[in-house]
């Protein structure tokens, strides 16, 4: 029987007045489209837990994230996040932001050393997270996120800084990847051509406002 990704958020954020809402069958990878300030990134923040919205719902499965009388934190929702910034641990190398989160996980060394071939990430392994260019810090982003085997991922402009030759090879290991281990995604990019290469489809941002 299929899992659900149900999300409906009201209210505020920063300067956007938010009224979205969809229902996605899991898993897959869902490409979300739209123009810059539309709100992408506050839903994704939203689904993260890192913002309330004061109504509305989120939930995966048969777990609830949000609803009228909940609201889980964010390291209490099984999700892998990838901002935009990378949101890397300035105090941590490169390796040991790779590895936090899975110090409780069995098999935790079980995908790390594919995940760091395929991400170009050998040579950075013993680096400060500050002397990172803005792609490596990207890469070390997605390594991170997809080492912690999330029930959900979401991916805010993840391969912006990358050289296209670069880009194309990491999306189709992603996607490989996030297939097979059954990871659903919502991947937001402005890139048409990006998201027509990973995503199983795509939500046009104008679909998704002033929900009924």
């Amino acid at each position: 029987m299929p899992q659900y990704l149900s999300v409906h958020f009201q209210g505020p954020i920063d300067q956007l007045e938010m009224d979205i809402a969809f229902n996605i069958t899991c898993p897959g990878i869902t490409g979300i489209r739209g123009p810059s300030g539309c709100g992408k990134t506050s839903l994704l923040r939203g689904i993260a837990g890192l913002h309330h919205f004061p109504k509305g719902h989120c939930r995966l499965g048969d777990e609830t994230w949000q609803d009228d009388t909940t609201f889980l934190p964010p390291w209490k929702r099984a999700i892998g996040y990838v901002p935009q910034d990378g949101g890397l641990f300035a105090h941590l190398s490169v390796e040991k932001n790779l590895r936090f989160g899975m110090s409780h996980r069995q098999g935790k060394d079980l995908f790390y050393e594919e995940i760091v071939d395929a991400l170009r990430l050998h040579a950075l392994l013993k680096r400060s997270t500050q002397a990172l260019s803005g792609g490596e810090r990207q890469r070390v982003a997605i390594g991170r996120a997809l080492l912690t085997q999330p029930k959900l991922l979401l991916m805010d402009e993840p391969l912006s800084a990358l050289d296209v030759n670069i880009k194309n090879e990491i999306l189709v290991y992603i996607k490989d990847f996030l297939t097979q281990k059954q990871i659903h995604t919502l991947y937001v990019s402005h890139d048409s051509e990006e998201l027509r290469m990973i995503a199983s489809h795509i939500l046009d941002w104008p679909s998704i406002q002033h929900a009924e």
